[in-house]
């Protein structure tokens, strides 16, 4: 099986290089992704499996002695339920039947890993993947309605809203954004105008790392030092309060502190 597996990794390098760099090309790396699993497929033959065998010992020849006794359960035995046998059990697992065995695993292990990538990149996915790609302007399909539909059933926009964006943000964007950008350096470039185009920005922002990113150096902000101690309900209330300070900044600090002394604040022990 270990064989098998230095076999197998090899062909998922090249996807899984391309789809981790910054600049993918989608296009590209959905073609590679279908080409990987057929590369994966191609390897469940009988003849792949022999020199797998071969490579690791496993004898063939016994698969076709006919001569070979096979066990049968006595007809005295037939009524009664029978837990264990004696003799020849350590013989019982010939080379045939280690042959079969060891070829229904490592089948099932091939028909894992080419599972495992349907799962992943099945059609849905490979569509969300062209979608992504229409966002950047390399794209021929750059920010068409329909090729970038699957996103925004994903993330459940009204499509005659986003449509009425796409024909400005198409002709506008097209100019603003490099040939080059990536999702990242697209997303950077939409947010000032997301109060003219939010349904845009939301497309963008859903593929994005940049918010996922600020967030956390947002975050950095929260928990400085003298905040470590403080509990995590505290915190998330700090946050929210933040969050909402277009309505904080209007509230009457002296009648906030009036009622909170009105309040008692004696601790029953």
């Amino acid at each position: 099986m270990a064989d098998v597996a230095v076999t197998v990794l090899p062909l998922l390098s090249p996807a899984n290089a391309m789809l981790q760099g910054k600049r993918c090309n989608l296009s590209i790396a959905t073609s590679l992704i279908s080409n990987t699993r057929e590369a994966s497929e191609a390897l469940r033959m009988d003849e792949q499996y022999a020199e797998f065998a071969t490579t690791v010992g496993i004898p063939r020849a016994a698969k076709d002695d006919k001569r070979r006794r096979t066990l049968t359960q006595s007809k005295l035995l037939q009524g009664f339920l029978v837990s264990t046998i004696l003799g020849q059990q350590g013989s019982a697992l010939s080379s045939a039947s280690q042959w079969d065995e060891e070829r229904q695993t490592c089948f099932s292990l091939l028909d894992g890993v080419t599972g495992e990538i349907g799962a992943r990149f099945g059609e849905t996915n490979l569509a969300l993947f062209q979608s992504v790609e229409a966002l950047l302007p390399s794209s021929e399909e750059f920010l068409k309605s329909q090729s970038v539909k699957p996103l925004v059933e994903l993330l459940q926009l009204e499509q005659s809203t986003v449509d009425a964006e796409l024909l400005v943000g198409a002709a506008f964007f097209v100019k603003k954004l490099p040939k080059d950008s990536t999702p990242e350096s697209a997303t950077k470039a939409v947010v000032g105008f997301k109060g003219a185009l939010p349904n845009l920005y939301a497309l963008y922002a859903g593929v994005s790392t940049a918010t996922c990113e600020n967030s956390f150096s947002a975050l950095t902000r929260v928990l400085h030092p003298l905040r470590r101690s403080m509990t995590h309900q505290r915190k998330a209330q700090l946050v929210l309060l933040a969050s909402e300070k277009s309505l904080t900044r209007n509230i009457d600090m002296n009648a906030f502190a009036d009622r909170f002394n009105a309040k008692t604040h004696r601790i029953i022990l």
